[in-house]
């Protein structure tokens, strides 16, 4: 499993405090990938993981990073939403995160059902979503930008490294093997 570093050291535990995180990346930014590791490393730490994303390349990513069995993981993709809602009401419990990736695909029935979760992490590219003034607005404990979201201001950045800023801190995240 990658490691997730915050200003170059390793992260070993993840606090549930830190939620509801939003993180925003356009393509190639790197947030895609963080966000399947972030959702692993809840894994690793005993979390249930309902995961709706828009393509199905993000429960493959995420079978690579634990290397495991990930029963404990439930992944719907965007024509399967319904079935995503309908879990929702049936799974969510304090130990599941509930991660909605490519937010930019969704309208607000799904921020509207997924807003008032703790566990929760939205990704995606906020700038080309619909719902964009919506996620602005909403109160995220910890928001990670891997590229400028309007509005924002956040320093120049190298690439695949995303910029954190929370209640308590402020830093630099990145990926390592």
């Amino acid at each position: 499993m990658k490691k997730i570093l915050l200003d170059g050291k390793e992260v070993e535990q993840l606090d549930p405090e830190s939620l509801p995180v939003l993180i925003h990346g356009r393509e190639g930014s790197g947030a895609s990938l963080y966000t399947i590791c972030l959702a692993a490393k809840w894994h690793s730490q005993g979390y249930e993981i309902l995961f709706l994303c828009g393509h199905p390349m993000a429960e493959q990513e995420f079978a690579r990073e634990v290397a495991s069995d990930y029963v404990n993981a439930k992944f719907y993709t965007q024509e399967k939403t319904d079935d995503f809602l309908a879990a929702l009401e049936q799974d969510v419990h304090h130990k599941t995160i509930v991660v909605v990736k490519n937010i930019e695909l969704f309208d607000t029935n799904i921020l509207d059902v997924v807003t008032p979760i703790h566990n929760l992490i939205v990704s995606g590219d906020v700038n080309q979503s619909k719902i964009k003034d919506i996620l602005i607005r909403k109160k995220f404990i910890t928001e990670v930008y891997f590229s400028p979201l309007e509005g924002k201001e956040i320093p120049e950045l190298e690439k695949f490294h995303g910029f954190v800023a929370s209640e308590d801190y402020t830093g630099v995240t990145q990926l390592s093997e």
